[in-house]
């Protein structure tokens, strides 16, 4: 008898803690949706304007009491004070993705327990706006801190001005942002978001042919498997396991959409957990989840130590072209094209969900990769 009442206690504390979690979960979903929806209309200003959240919200528990809620959703603007032309008052929208670290130990409701509140715009304005057609574009970039970025573009023969200045570091041209044929870079605390006449283009951004802008940030706008690919030979196909955990490079929860999370985690055999790596020449590679198709990419362009790793569809940009460099034996460093940093284990981590980020390379063995079992 003793023993079937421990079994009902064991289970109705097991359900209980589901339970909590669940509550929990929603509960910093909703928070950080309410912190990100007012950054982006404090920041982006103009009456008439709205924030709506798509249902593909996640939560990851980071630590016990701090949750990273990550997402995509949709700005609707009726009154854009960018340009003063009366047709600015038809409906346009901007889809976006957002992420947040939600601490439930601290509540208030200034949301002060939402921190590193951050979104990233998913190519520009749609609408029927003709402000934005005829091969103009807009592309958000941004040197949040302080040192100098770029943004893949295509002017083509075209050229660039300052849209809306986001930051309160001045955004001075030639001195703090400028572009080239193929990017904008911004330096110094500039951000702002940025209008590229294409000029003889077709309005693409990048090298890619999927019509968006060529940083990480500009996706195909789906959520399912990728349909861009890359040109080139497959060289490799299998997973990749780090030397220090014997863990796999592993897409967190077998996700499909852009911007999904990529961590370690054990191996097995999984399709989020094998890649395909993609001769792209002049010694360059792609890596794509077998699983969703989608490129091993550096988050929104950043070039820091501790810039995050997802997965986006490929456009063929700087942040999802890698190099792979021999450090002995059967291992190797996998160095990003753009910034010369290489894939690490964050904080030398050996358990399953460990985050994978850049780092710059010190010999160590959790930045060292091996591309068989």
């Amino acid at each position: 008898m003793k023993k079937i009442i421990t079994v009902f206690s064991l289970l109705a504390l097991t359900l209980a803690s589901d339970s909590l979690s669940q509550v929990s979960a929603r509960s910093a979903i909703a928070q950080a949706q309410r912190a990100v929806r007012e950054q982006i209309t404090n920041q982006e200003g103009g009456r008439g304007g709205t924030v709506s959240f798509n249902r593909d919200a996640q939560s990851e528990a980071r630590t016990n009491s701090v949750m990273r809620v990550s997402g995509t959703g949709v700005f609707s603007n009726n009154n854009n004070s960018r340009n003063n032309n009366s047709r600015n008052n038809e409906l346009r929208t901007r889809e976006f993705t957002y992420e947040a670290l939600v601490n439930n130990r601290s509540r208030n409701r200034n949301y002060s327990n939402v921190s590193e509140i951050r979104y990233d715009w998913r190519g520009g304005w749609s609408g029927n706006n003709g402000d934005y057609g005829n091969n103009r574009e807009s592309v958000y970039c941004a040197s949040d801190d302080g040192r100098r970025h770029t943004c893949a573009i295509n002017a083509n023969g075209g050229n660039v001005r300052l849209l809306n200045q986001k930051s309160r570091a001045a955004c001075v041209e030639g001195r703090t942002w400028g572009y080239t044929r193929a990017s904008i870079w911004v330096d110094r605390g500039c951000s702002a978001d940025f209008e590229i006449n294409g000029g003889r283009g077709n309005g693409n951004f990048g090298r890619g042919n999927n019509g968006n802008n060529g940083d990480d940030r500009g996706d195909n706008r789906s959520s399912g498997r990728s349909s861009g690919r890359p040109n080139g030979r497959v060289s490799y196909s299998g997973p990749i396991m780090n030397r220090h955990s014997d863990k796999a490079l592993d897409v967190t929860e077998q996700g499909l959409q852009d911007g999904a999370n990529i961590q370690q985690w054990s191996y097995a055999d999984q399709p989020n957990q094998n890649w395909e790596v993609i001769d792209l020449g002049n010694n360059e590679i792609a890596i794509l989840s077998r699983h969703s198709g989608k490129a091993l990419t550096v988050q929104g362009g950043r070039d820091n130590n501790g810039a995050n790793i997802i997965q986006r569809s490929w456009n063929d940009t700087p942040q999802q072209r890698w190099r792979m460099e021999q450090t002995g034996g059967d291992y190797y460093k996998i160095v990003s094209v753009d910034n010369g940093k290489c894939l690490d284990v964050t904080e030398q981590g050996k358990q399953n969900g460990a985050n994978i980020q850049l780092w710059d390379y010190a010999n160590q063995p959790n930045q060292q990769w091996k591309f068989k079992r």
